[in-house]
């Protein structure tokens, strides 16, 4: 009889001793997960709360999407009125903060997101939008620190796009 399968122990019979330990570990892991998951969901929506209502409370700045409609916890995203996107990224990354322009999909693309589009928004709105990512290692004073960078971030952006407007005119 001619082996169909396998591996190299045991005359190509078997493919090798099973990593039990791993699988183990990796079963464990996922236990905990999910454990926590119900907990660091709500944590990680307290910290996005906070940081939208941070952020609406300057002029023109809004969220891209209601309150009302499903959204990951863990992530905001927000439309800066006579912004220009990648200005806003040069000045948080400047104040050591790191967030994206658009989607992940679509970094360090310059065209416009089609999803913002597709939502409605004009191009040039779509063009000024800024994604805040949360994770696991996020913590309240990282949306205070946020925060505190985003007015002079939203002021060098808008005088960007005024610059641009000037150029282009």
């Amino acid at each position: 009889m001619t082996p169909t399968g396998g591996g190299r122990q045991e005359r190509g019979l078997r493919s090798g001793t099973q990593d039990v330990v791993g699988a183990r570990a990796l079963a464990l892991a996922v236990e905990l997960a999910a454990s926590e998951q119900a907990a660091e969901a709500a944590r990680l929506e307290a910290l996005r709360t906070r940081l939208l209502a941070g952020a609406r409370a300057l002029a023109g700045v809004h969220a891209t999407l209601p309150d009302s409609v499903a959204h990951l916890a863990g992530t905001a995203h927000l439309w800066v009125e006579d912004a220009d996107a990648e200005a806003l990224l040069m000045a948080l990354d400047m104040a050591g903060i790191d967030v994206s322009a658009g989607s992940a999909c679509h970094a360090g693309v310059s065209r416009p997101s089609h999803v913002m589009l597709a939502m409605g928004y004009q191009e040039e709105a779509a063009r000024a939008t800024l994604r805040c990512s949360m994770g696991r290692e996020t913590r309240a004073a990282d949306v205070e620190r946020l925060l505190a960078a985003l007015p002079d971030a939203v002021r060098t952006a808008r005088r960007a796009q005024q610059r641009r407007g000037t150029l282009r005119a």
